[in-house]
């Protein structure tokens, strides 16, 4: 499934900095995958980052999408740098709550798919420069 929104506010995200109002949003929930991706592109068209969720698989109930956010994101910038975020929090999570097993091996699974598509330029992070 994909979406596609823009924001009509200016955010200050803790983590992505100030997203501008008019900054717009395609949001990818890949079926049966633990994680969606969202590009932002700047209002003048140009990318932005890509914020990718580590999430359960996604529920899709009429018209509208259940997600269950596991905590640890990853943002990727323009040049190609990969920044895992909140590792602390899903750490306090998942003892907290006491996430099952699977559920914590699927976010291993997940975080590792992820950076295996970055790494490589794969899927939609085609558009990321090439290693040097």
């Amino acid at each position: 499934m994909i979406l596609e929104g823009t924001f009509s506010t200016d955010v200050d995200h803790r983590d992505l900095g100030s997203i501008v109002n008019g900054t717009r949003s395609v949001e990818y929930f890949p079926a049966r995958k633990w994680f969606s991706v969202f590009i932002f592109y700047l209002p003048d068209g140009r990318l932005r980052n890509f914020y990718c969720n580590i999430c359960l698989p996604i529920k899709v109930l009429g018209d509208r999408i259940e997600m269950v956010d596991l905590d640890i994101d990853i943002a990727v910038w323009p040049d190609g740098r990969v920044q895992i975020l909140d590792e602390d929090e899903y750490a306090e999570n998942s003892k907290r709550l006491s996430y099952p097993e699977h559920v914590m091996l699927g976010v291993d699974r997940a975080v590792d798919e992820l950076l295996e598509l970055i790494s490589t330029r794969s899927w939609i992070f085609s558009v990321l420069p090439k290693r040097l």
